[in-house]
Parts: structure tokens; C-alpha cells; sequence
């Protein structure tokens, strides 16, 4: 997630062959609690942003969307 820096918020992973959810919150005080660390190709993950943003990762461009206060954005990555 290196090119979102300081815009990421948060991200989530939902685990739907076991039914958990996995996040990660780059907030100081998460660091021990985030039980994401790597983004898997072709996985949909929930991804918060402070501001719309558009970045190129694994051969794909990624918009993420910021409008009205949904900042929220569902992404294959």
C-alpha cells in the first residue's frame, strides 16, 4: 500500500472460505492488533481513504474514491 501513504485509513479482508475478517489500520496503537499484512492477488479487500487517489500495482490501475464522505472503496487486487 506504499503509494497511499499518509491517505490510507484503513483496509479489511473478508475470508469467506472460513468467515473471518483480517485488517490492517496504520495507526500506531493498531500495530500489534493488525492481522493483515499482505494484499493477495485476485482477493477483494475494502480499502478506506482520506482522499480519492489513482495508483498502478501489479500491472493494474486502481481508483479509489473519496466523495461526499464515502471514502470507502471495494477492490479486486
Amino acid at each position: 500500500m506504499a503509494p497511499l501513504v499518509d491517505n490510507l485509513v484503513r483496509v479489511f479482508h473478508r475470508d469467506y472460505f472460513d468467515q473471518t475478517w483480517s485488517f490492517y489500520d496504520p495507526r500506531p496503537e493498531f500495530a500489534e492488533l493488525n492481522t493483515l499484512s499482505d494484499l493477495t492477488p485476485g482477493r477483494y479487500y475494502w480499502i478506506l481513504v482520506r482522499n480519492s487517489v489513482s495508483f498502478r500495482q501489479n500491472l493494474k490501475t486502481h481508483h479509489l474514491t473519496c466523495r461526499h464522505g464515502n471514502c470507502w472503496n471495494r477492490i479486486v487486487w
